[in-house]
């Protein structure tokens, strides 16, 4: 973590953020920008949902700035899985 981005923690408590989905061959399937710290950072082989899309977590990067007013970027590297069948009610 750069000494910028922790003076912002220590001085604001949290570290604006845009998470940018990734699938394997390179296209961005998602951006969720997240200003207020808010969502937890994405783990290693964590299956993720985002509307009816399931994902599964490759790797996760951070794209450090040393501009302390832009948001850190976290390059979230994923393979889509098949959705879930739906139920059925009998």
């Amino acid at each position: 973590m750069t000494e910028n981005i922790q003076k912002q923690i220590e001085r604001e408590g949290f570290v604006p953020r845009i998470f940018k989905f990734v699938d394997l061959s390179g296209s961005e399937l998602y951006c969720i920008d997240d200003p207020k710290d808010i969502l937890p950072i994405p783990a290693c082989a964590q299956e993720i949902s985002i509307g009816s899309s399931r994902m599964l977590v490759d790797s996760v990067a951070i794209a450090d700035s040393s501009d302390p007013s832009t948001p850190l970027i976290q390059h979230v590297l994923v393979r889509t899985l098949p959705a879930r069948p739906s139920a059925r009610v009998s």
